[in-house]
C-alpha cells in the first residue's frame, strides 16, 4: 500500500464533465470519509512490516544462539551442513512433535528430573486450597515435586485441620500481608532446583503442565517461564503481559479471548514477552537467589513483573508457554481491581523510564477485548 494511498483522487479532474463543481464537492465529501479510514488501514499495514522486520531479525540471532548452543560457528556450520541449512532442533537435544493441527512443538531437552518445588501462598480459603492441591496430585505426570504452602495467618478451623495433610508442608508467615514476603518464606523452605510459584484458586488442565514449563526454564537463556491461565469461561484470564505503547504499567495479553481465537496464531505457540504473572511462574533457583527473589517492597502487586524484569536486565528471557493449562478464578481470593498505590509509585521509580522506551512485544493485535473495556471506562 502506497504512504499516499488515502489521498488518492478517484475522478481525475479531467473527467469531471460540465457539473465539475458538484463533483469536486462530492470528492472533497469522500476525501473527509475515507481519508482516516485509508490512513488507519496504512498505519496498521506499517506496524505489520515493522512486526515482519522485527520477526526476521530476531529469527537470525535465535538461529545464531541455536549455533552457538550446539558448538557450531558459521564456518563449521557450513562445512558440515553446507549453505542454506539450519540447525535442526533434534540435533541440539530437542524433540519436535507433529501436531495432526496447528504448528509443531519443539520440546528443548530436560537434563535429569530435577525436583520442583510448587509454592502456594493461602489465607483460609480452604476449598480452592483443596481443589489447587487435588488437581496437582491426580493430573500431573511429572512426579519429582513438593508442594510447599505459606499459611498467612489463617484461622478457620477446616483449614488448620487440612494442613495435618501428609502431600503438602506448611511454613507460617504472620504479619502484614506481603505477597513477595511468603513467596520467599517459601523458597527459603523449599528443596528443589526449580521453583513454581502457583496460586491457590488454580485448577491444572493439561496433565504435563510441569514439563511444558520446565523444558523452557532448563534452558541456560530463559529466567521466567508463565503458563497459559483460563476463566472457568474458558476465555484467556493469562497469555503473557504486555505493556501498551505510550503506557507504564503491564496489562495481561489477549484478555477475555476465546481460548481458541487469536491473531496469527498467538495463542498456540510459545514466545517472549516482557512479563508473566505469579499466578503460575517458574524459575529456577539459582536465579530466583542470583537476584534475591521477590522484592519485598513489593507487598501486594508488581512483584512478579519486577522479577521478570530484574532478570531481563541480567540478560535472561522471559517466556510464556501455551502447552502448560489451568483455570484461574482470578479473584477468587482477592478483591476485583485491587491495587496498592505504594506499589505502583516504587514500580514507576523502578521500571518508568525503562518501559516508556516500548515493550519490544507489543502488538496492538495482543490487546484482548477486556483491555479495551477497562481502557474506555
Amino acid at each position: 500500500m502506497r504512504w499516499d494511498v488515502w489521498k488518492h483522487d478517484p475522478i481525475p479532474r479531467h473527467r469531471e464533465g460540465a457539473n465539475g463543481f458538484v463533483v469536486r464537492a462530492l470528492k472533497k465529501l469522500y476525501l473527509a470519509a475515507m481519508g482516516p479510514f485509508h490512513r488507519e488501514l496504512l498505519r496498521r499495514q506499517r506496524a505489520l512490516n515493522l512486526d515482519l522486520v522485527a520477526s526476521l531479525a530476531s529469527l537470525e540471532r535465535e538461529v545464531a544462539a541455536l549455533r552457538r548452543e550446539a558448538g557450531l560457528r558459521p564456518e563449521r556450520h557450513r562445512q558440515l551442513f553446507g549453505e542454506g541449512r539450519l540447525v535442526s532442533p533434534t540435533e541440539i537435544g530437542s524433540e519436535v512433535n507433529d501436531q495432526s493441527t496447528g504448528p509443531f512443538r519443539v520440546r528443548p531437552a530436560i537434563e535429569g528430573e530435577p525436583l520442583v518445588s510448587i509454592v502456594i501462598p493461602t489465607k483460609d480459603h480452604v476449598d480452592d486450597l483443596e481443589r489447587c492441591i487435588n488437581s496437582i496430585m491426580e493430573k500431573s505426570t511429572y512426579r519429582p515435586i513438593e508442594v510447599i504452602v505459606v499459611d498467612h495467618e489463617s484461622v478457620d478451623p477446616r483449614t488448620l485441620r487440612s494442613f495435618k495433610s501428609e502431600r503438602f508442608r506448611v511454613v507460617r508467615e504472620d504479619g502484614p500481608f506481603n505477597f513477595s514476603r511468603l513467596i520467599n518464606a517459601g523458597a527459603r523452605q523449599a528443596k528443589g532446583d526449580v521453583l513454581l510459584v502457583l496460586n491457590n484458586d488454580t485448577i491444572v488442565i493439561e496433565p504435563d503442565w510441569i514439563q511444558a514449563m520446565l523444558e523452557h526454564a532448563a534452558r541456560p537463556d530463559v529466567g521466567v517461564v508463565g503458563a497459559k491461565l483460563l476463566f472457568p469461561s474458558g476465555r484467556i484470564q493469562h497469555a503473557g503481559m504486555t505493556v501498551p505503547d505510550g503506557e507504564v504499567f503491564p496489562v495481561h495479553t489477549l484478555l477475555g479471548v476465546p481460548d481458541d481465537r487469536a491473531a496469527f496464531g498467538a495463542l498456540a505457540v510459545a514466545r517472549n514477552c516482557i512479563a508473566v504473572t505469579g499466578a503460575c511462574l517458574m524459575v529456577r533457583r539459582d536465579l530466583f537467589e542470583k537476584v534475591g527473589g521477590f522484592d519485598e517492597h513489593y507487598s501486594v502487586e508488581l512483584g512478579d513483573v519486577d522479577l521478570c524484569l530484574r532478570l531481563w536486565a541480567e540478560g535472561y528471557r522471559t517466556v510464556w508457554t501455551p502447552d502448560a493449562v489451568l483455570t484461574h478464578r482470578e479473584f477468587g481470593t482477592r478483591r476485583r481491581g485491587e491495587s496498592h498505590e505504594g506499589d505502583r509509585t516504587r514500580f514507576l521509580v523502578d521500571w518508568g523510564r525503562d518501559l516508556m522506551r516500548g515493550d519490544p512485544f507489543f502488538h496492538a493485535e495482543l490487546l484482548g477485548p477486556r483491555h479495551e473495556e477497562e481502557c474506555s471506562r
